[in-house]
């Protein structure tokens, strides 16, 4: 399992945002899956992902689908651990209008999936948009693929 933590962003509006994350990005992923229409930047980054058609991912917290759509297009099977509905919402839109079909979302934070019965194993993991540290991810995501050995993992 290769592991990708794209960005950080420490002074989002999100993060200052006090109570419930999910209903913060319910009331906004409209507005937000708009503001990344046509964005470049997403091609950019998957460009530096070591992927082949083959492939699977997990993509953890994708919001709107700003790289599973992409990535959809390129490997065989995309899944998506999103907590927001409304994010989610916007995502199995943009893949219909995409004409893409091999993408499954799982609507719960991703330390609420259960390796085994949501999740299944991954050449690759994508987690982007981080709160937390690089490491404390990777620690928990192999911790709980390792324990459940459903996971591949390549360190």
């Amino acid at each position: 399992m290769k592991l990708y933590t794209l960005y950080t962003m420490k002074n989002a509006s999100w993060r200052k945002h006090r109570g419930n994350n999910t209903e913060f990005w319910n009331k906004r992923a409209r507005q937000y899956n708009e503001s990344l229409k046509d964005n470049e930047r997403p091609e950019k980054i998957i460009s530096k992902l070591d992927i082949d058609p083959s492939h699977t991912v997990l993509d953890i917290g994708a919001g709107p689908g700003t790289l599973t759509i992409p990535l959809a297009k390129k490997v065989k099977h995309v899944t998506v651990v999103e907590p927001s509905s409304g994010m989610l919402a916007c995502l199995n839109e943009n893949a219909v209008n995409e004409g893409l079909n091999n993408i499954t979302c799982i609507n719960k934070k991703w330390e609420d999936a259960i390796p085994g019965e949501d999740l299944d194993k991954y050449d690759v993991v994508i987690a982007s948009i981080c709160w937390r540290k690089e490491y404390e991810i990777k620690n928990k995501i192999l911790f709980r693929y390792e324990d459940h050995k459903s996971f591949k993992s390549q360190t």
